[in-house]
């Protein structure tokens, strides 16, 4: 039974108020036609093309199924969810407000009565509804863990009810989810991009960012620019997601390209580079089906050999900073190295262990080479494989590698309410799992992660996972760029407000 209208007692707010006092600075600028000062002198223009170069663009515009760093870029700029980050904090999107209960059981959001998906029709609560159950069902949803403690998951998740209890639309631009436990991170959760609220026609998905899909084939995603965005038409007027190949077709005159880049590369002559506000994990993944470093004596050897303070220095330049845990919030530095002499290693018998990573991703790439010194130095000769997008895909399908390199962004650490838990089933289930899949270790599985008492460490348990170091990315272009910060958790990459300046003679 709907007990939604009983609610509204005793809510205790969870959003921002708007700040009037700012709202009306902005109004000032807006009926001048000027802009915010870090950009004076500097008028927007509508028009140009962007185009990014990632490790791997989806091969899926399903939200469920867009992983990792790249699939949170992407998803971004075409979908939307109920909160959003906004800097290192969480923010409004699709909810324009919402309030709790003193124990975090039950929420009550209240939705933009303006927001539509990219074929025009109204987001609204039963919209929303619908996404987020299919979020929650495990049978088709490998982030069914965000919401499990929804009143009435048990019964859904086991096929005894088409419908989740704990979710109540109340009207149109009202919905409750009641939960059995405490859920006092729900907002964050919400953010994440496998809560993208989104719409099935047909083959294609629907969302209502400030871009929507134009074209999609295999290493390259076009999108344009939405017109009836809640927020307003984008600035640009496509973006462009291209996996990254050895030989590349010249660009024309109206794309701007940004890259990826080390700290350590040089400057172009006109180059603009940005560094993004989201931290990025440098992670090495431990094939267990690998006749060479599987040995638990030896990950142990491996995930203890690593000083990240000379990984910082050498490797990334000071752009950086040691860790061991899986987010900023557990930094601790070590120096441990291991203490075996590499003098008579030649004289050894040698198996070669092999290293692979995506060309396109350059930090990774010096991380990567770091591996194989340390590999070395425990004995063990190793292969840098620093393959095209192709081939890494490739060889992480078939698991022809003994350790991947890959990267992720975890959830912003600033926000308390993400708890540990949270950022240890997003890792496992967004990068760990699908990566591994059937070989992954028991211990990856979220109820085991939310069972865990210390969940960050039972995931780094046994060393099949060895996180490197903290880093920046640096994304650079050496066109005229304005107002743009491109960034894994950044509301839209940035790019729906991002504009050319125009060129001064």
């Amino acid at each position: 039974m709907n007990n939604g209208r009983r609610i509204r007692r005793r809510w205790r707010s969870s959003a921002r108020r708007p700040d009037w006092r700012s709202l009306l600075v902005a109004l000032v600028f807006a009926g001048f036609g000027m802009v915010a000062p870090v950009n004076a002198g500097r008028l927007p223009r509508y028009g140009g093309d962007l185009r990014f170069r990632l490790a791997a663009v989806p091969l899926s515009m399903d939200p469920l199924r867009m992983h990792g760093d790249d699939g949170a870029l992407v998803a971004s700029c075409v979908y939307e969810g109920l909160t959003r980050w906004d800097s290192a904090d969480l923010g409004p999107a699709l909810a324009r407000q919402w309030v709790r209960d003193e124990d975090a059981k039950r929420w009550l959001f209240y939705l933009r009565n303006d927001a539509v998906f990219h074929d025009g029709t109204r987001c609204d609560a039963n919209a929303v509804r619908q996404s987020l159950e299919r979020l929650a069902d495990p049978r088709q949803s490998p982030y069914a863990w965000v919401l499990a403690d929804l009143v009435g998951w048990d019964d859904f998740a086991a096929g005894r009810t088409a419908t989740i209890e704990g979710l109540d639309v109340l009207e149109g631009d009202q919905i409750e989810l009641r939960f059995t436990n405490a859920a006092s991170d729900l907002p964050a959760r919400l953010a994440l991009p496998c809560a993208s609220i989104t719409r099935r026609r047909g083959e294609d998905w629907l969302g209502t960012g400030p871009f929507q899909v134009l074209a999609l084939a295999p290493g390259v995603l076009r999108l344009s620019a939405f017109r009836d965005h809640s927020g307003g038409r984008p600035y640009v007027d496509h973006v462009e997601f291209v996996a990254k190949r050895e030989i590349e077709p010249p660009l024309a005159d109206a794309v701007v390209e940004v890259n990826r880049v080390l700290v350590a590369d040089g400057l172009p002559a006109g180059a603009t580079r940005w560094r993004t506000t989201a931290e990025r994990l440098g992670l090495a993944i431990v094939n267990p089906q690998s006749s060479t470093v599987n040995a638990d004596g030896f990950r142990d050897k491996l995930a203890a050999s690593f000083d990240r303070a000379v990984f910082v220095r050498a490797v990334l330049g000071g752009d950086g900073r040691g860790t061991e845990g899986i987010s900023p919030a557990g930094l601790k530095t070590v120096t441990a190295r291991t203490g075996e002499s590499t003098a008579d290693l030649a004289a050894r018998p040698q198996q070669k262990a092999r290293v692979i990573v995506a060309a396109s991703e350059p930090v990774l790439r010096a991380l990567g080479e770091r591996m194989q010194v340390h590999l070395f130095a425990l004995g063990l000769a190793a292969d840098l494989d620093v393959l095209s997008v192709d081939a890494f895909e490739q060889a992480l399908v078939v698991r022809s590698f003994d350790i991947a390199i890959v990267g992720w962004t975890p959830p912003q650490p600033a926000v308390m309410e993400f708890d540990p838990s949270t950022r240890a089933q997003l890792l496992a289930s967004s990068v760990l799992s699908p990566l591994l899949r059937d070989t992954a270790p028991e211990a990856w599985a979220p109820a085991r992660i939310r069972a865990a008492k210390d969940p960050e460490q039972a995931l780094l348990r046994g060393d099949w996972c060895v996180p490197l170091v903290f880093f920046h990315d640096l994304w650079q272009t050496t066109a005229d760029v304005a107002n743009f910060q491109p960034g894994a958790v950044a509301p839209a990459l940035g790019v729906a407000s991002a504009y050319f300046a125009p060129r001064t003679p």
